[in-house]
């Protein structure tokens, strides 16, 4: 259910706001690791959950390798 949700089309979602956040959890003793998230407002003014995602850390990394997954390819020039 998880895989199918992470993996929907979100092409014809449009948006007018994206908002990305980390927070971290401790899900090992000692260790606390971030938990990746994106949402959004849609051109409609609805809020859309996009995506979440745990990664080694809060870096450039751990969010080049969030977006495959949630976000496509033509939000890059829309958002940015």
């Amino acid at each position: 259910m998880v895989s199918i949700w992470q993996h929907r089309r979100l092409e014809d979602v449009a948006l007018d706001h994206l908002f990305l956040d980390a927070n971290f959890f401790c899900y090992h003793v000692g260790a606390a690791e971030p938990v990746l998230a994106a949402w959004g407002i849609t051109t409609e003014g609805k809020p859309v959950f996009i995506g979440l995602d745990t990664a080694m850390a809060e870096s450039t990394d751990g969010w080049s390798g969030f977006w495959p997954i949630s976000v496509p390819a033509g939000w890059a020039a829309r958002c940015w």
